[in-house]
């Protein structure tokens, strides 16, 4: 026996995507956004493991693939518990149970938006005939084929090994393992400042830890956010880092680019559905 509950949610923006209806189990510990739109398309589930997640997909979605109707599942626990136990069998498990509750909706695809699950999220796409995307496959192509030294960023610890892993098995199944040049780098206390719901001092983070970079390394050429719960970040960056150029810190004639991964997948998500290249 476990309590459900039901409740009316306000619109955040865009009416298009407004937030419908959501339930929260007790027992299964999952949180379900379901958004409503007037318009026919594509019924796409989303699954999040931080709240700032939503937001981001959301404007993305609002950006590249408007006419999709979203489905935003939650189960902020994740996050917590592999940070606790790793990516164990019952992790597993749980990521099975989340693709088969999607699927339950009548979904045509599932974009999962945490980044620290890549072995878990491959199961549920071995699970399920419909494109099941993990949050940076667009934006791990991208650093793959990008010509300079990237730094990839996160402020969640074991999106980083993840990541990393990630990269490295699609650039050897490419033949481009050699061809990598990229480097991982944590940013301590911005989490912890997001959490709070300090997003603004978590940017400061994150755009000084980068600023310090690229400073200390000038072959470094891009910035990679990995995390969609990052993207919010990036004008911060930008901003700091046109201001550097303009105080004399950084080359003003030096291209540095941020790279962020919500938009990445969209775009990727809707070319699979539409089957046409990105």
């Amino acid at each position: 026996m476990f309590l459900q509950c039901v409740r009316r949610v306000t619109a955040l923006s865009n009416p298009r995507h407004s937030l419908g209806w959501y339930t929260f189990n007790t027992k299964q510990r999952v949180l379900g956004f379901s958004t409503t739109t007037s318009e026919p398309g594509y019924k796409i589930a989303c699954i999040h493991a931080m709240s700032l997640s939503i937001k981001a997909t959301s404007v993305a979605f609002e950006r590249q693939f408007p006419e999709a109707t979203i489905v935003n599942i939650m189960d902020d626990s994740l996050s917590r518990d592999v940070a606790h136990s790793g990516l164990d069998a019952h992790m597993y498990e749980r990521f099975s149970k989340l693709g088969n509750y999607a699927a339950s909706l009548s979904v045509d695809a599932i974009l999962f938006t945490c980044s620290a699950f890549g072995g878990p999220i491959e199961r549920v796409q071995s699970e399920h005939n419909m494109p099941v995307l993990k949050p940076n496959e667009a934006l791990q192509q991208q650093i793959i084929g990008h010509n300079g030294r990237v730094c990839i960023m996160s402020i969640f610890q074991p999106t980083l090994p993840s990541i990393t892993q990630e990269i490295q098995q699609t650039a050897t199944s490419l033949g481009k393992y050699d061809e990598l040049n990229f480097f991982p780098q944590f940013v301590p206390e911005a989490l912890e400042e997001l959490n709070k719901g300090n997003a603004d001092e978590c940017a400061n983070y994150i755009a000084r830890a980068a600023l310090s970079i690229l400073t200390e390394d000038k072959n470094v050429s891009s910035i990679a956010l990995a995390m969609f719960s990052m993207a919010f970040a990036r004008d911060k960056l930008v901003n700091m880092i046109n201001e550097a150029k303009a105080d004399g810190k950084l080359d003003s004639s030096r291209k540095i680019e941020v790279i962020t991964s919500p938009d990445a997948a969209v775009i990727d998500l809707k070319s699979k559905l539409f089957q046409v290249p990105t």
